[in-house]
């Protein structure tokens, strides 16, 4: 090899090695051989999540899902139809990721607080998916082809192939550094199933309250989404929080595009939508603008930037801000949960009088 080749590879060599980010160690992912034991807490706003989460349990058993039946049948057949695809999304490429991801969280991160988290997330999520194909095989009893066809039509839809390739692209297909993943996981809470859950919400909107058959089954579906949605909050408050104990920082400018991305993909589910319906998409007598749908999920993700503070990506108000006051009201009813918070007791204070002794008189 001549020098002048020699000196191109040396300074290609040189500037592969410049070109490289270095990470620092990441204490959550360390090993603690010393620690055999959950208690004492360590890390207390870790468990507090965890405990949060577990007060607010509640199991498919709990929802009587054959009494609005009846209001379902009621419906027109547009509206039965776009219930049917809503359900059928929610139990799609979701499904696909929602145990595998914090899964491979908890394989990684060795903090057992953390890891009670993730265990309960799974297992809250297998109720998800439980209560969800139950509820669309008693929407669909006796149509089965109908069922099926339905579930393999929006599991061809081009956002969800598009959803899957960006799951892959940031989490699990990928080399990127644990930080962040950890932040694409964090997007992917905050934007991904977002125009699902406002969709649902226009059953309770203005125009929505009184119409037949709706009275049932709205509440019915309301409930369900209020759940579903109150979880994934927890969940995005949970993996946000996770994030202050990281030694590294994910770029502003990383952060920003993958939520960028995401709501774009996002978007493009509503132009699925509007493809499935033919342009018009009622949820009962409430006509869905899919403008404003797309203004929506920008919200959504101005909301998420502002969370993991990196500004605003997007001008504009929420357009339906309606949609909050339907959910937060929802909550407000049935999550009986919210009293088993506030009697919870500190960590430390509970563990201080669970002292052992031997001088207790039997």
């Amino acid at each position: 090899m001549d020098s002048s080749a020699f000196d191109i590879m040396k300074n290609l060599q040189d500037f592969d090695l410049k070109d490289k980010k270095t990470y620092k160690p990441e204490p959550m992912l360390a090993e603690n051989h010393s620690r055999f034991v959950l208690f004492p807490i360590q890390y207390n706003d870790l468990w507090q999540y965890y405990k949060n989460a577990e007060a607010k349990f509640w199991t498919a058993e709990e929802i009587d899902l054959h009494d609005d039946l009846q209001g379902y049948q009621a419906l027109e057949g547009k509206t039965k139809a776009h219930i049917i695809q809503l359900l059928s999304l929610l139990c799609t490429v979701d499904s696909m990721y929602d145990a595998a991801i914090p899964s491979k969280f908890s394989n990684e991160i060795q903090i057992p607080e953390a890891r009670c988290f993730f265990g309960f997330q799974i297992m809250q999520q297998n109720i998800h998916a439980e209560t969800v194909s139950l509820l669309l095989d008693m929407l669909t009893v006796d149509q089965e082809e109908y069922r099926t066809d339905t579930l393999e039509l929006v599991s061809r839809l081009t956002s969800v192939g598009r959803k899957m390739s960006w799951v892959e692209k940031y989490l699990t297909d990928t080399d990127d550094h644990f930080s962040k993943r950890l932040v694409a996981y964090i997007v992917y809470l905050g934007i991904f199933q977002s125009t699902i859950f406002t969709l649902i919400f226009h059953l309770a909107g203005p125009g929505n309250k009184f119409m037949p058959g709706l009275v049932n089954t709205g509440k019915l579906l309301l409930n369900l989404a209020a759940k579903f949605r109150h979880d994934y909050d927890i969940y995005l408050k949970f993996y946000n929080n996770l994030k202050l104990h990281l030694a590294n920082v994910v770029p502003e400018s990383d952060i920003r595009s993958m939520i960028a991305e995401a709501a774009s993909i996002e978007k493009s589910l509503v132009d699925d939508l509007c493809e499935l319906s033919a342009g018009s998409l009622s949820i009962g007598r409430i006509a869905v603008d899919f403008d404003v749908l797309k203004m929506k999920i920008m919200n959504s993700a101005n909301d998420l930037s502002k969370l993991l503070g990196c500004g605003v990506l997007y001008q504009g108000k929420d357009p339906l801000p309606w949609v909050e006051q339907v959910y937060n009201a929802e909550i407000g009813t049935h999550h009986a949960g919210d009293a088993k918070i506030a009697a919870l007791t500190p960590v430390k204070q509970r563990t201080e009088t669970l002292q052992f002794t031997i001088d207790e008189e039997f």
